[in-house]
């Protein structure tokens, strides 16, 4: 493999997730400002129901600031080099991963659009972190399915089985496995 991989984004994807974090935002927004907290709709206890807004609107108004910027960004959602893989797939996504550090690389179980990047050292990954929130991402990651990187189809202009074959067929090639 002497030539660069290069994955870009579906713009299509990307701004209908966009549109759904938009809504889900103004949802949040909704159940904050109403009197009761919408407690008929989702829980009975109007406490649970504001803080429940408060992380929708965190959550959500984080991603309506960082999704536009896929839309500016010249550069592509997953590219696969020598030195390794640089996605930027996800939210929590770090940039190059090098082949040196992945020890395998899975499918999650249940979801065949996400596969899941083991790594020697998972901690150096996420202090590669550049904002709190990525940090908290990628350490949700690590304690659910035990790394924090993982890579996503549902951003790329490629069906999760292309990923798939392209991520696989590049790690045994540089990996030598």
């Amino acid at each position: 493999m002497n030539k660069d991989i290069k994955v870009p984004y579906s713009y299509l994807k990307v701004f209908l997730t966009f549109v759904a974090s938009l809504l889900v935002l103004l949802l949040g927004v909704e159940i904050l400002l109403d009197d009761h907290g919408m407690t008929s709709v989702i829980f009975r206890s109007e406490i649970v129901n504001k803080t429940f807004a408060i992380f929708i609107i965190l959550f959500f108004g984080t991603l309506i600031i960082k999704i536009p910027q896929k839309f500016f960004n010249r550069r592509n959602g997953l590219v696969v080099t020598e030195e390794g893989i640089i996605d930027y797939s996800t939210l929590c996504s770090i940039g190059l991963i090098e082949w040196r550090d992945i020890k395998r690389i899975r499918k999650q179980k249940g979801n065949s659009n996400i596969l899941l990047v083991d790594t020697e050292d998972p901690l150096k990954y996420i202090n590669k972190a550049d904002c709190g929130i990525k940090r908290w991402l990628m350490k949700s990651n690590y304690k659910k399915f035990h790394t924090p990187i993982k890579i996503k189809s549902s951003s790329l202009k490629i069906s999760s089985k292309e990923l798939e074959k392209i991520v696989y067929d590049a790690y045994h090639n540089f990996k030598g496995v």
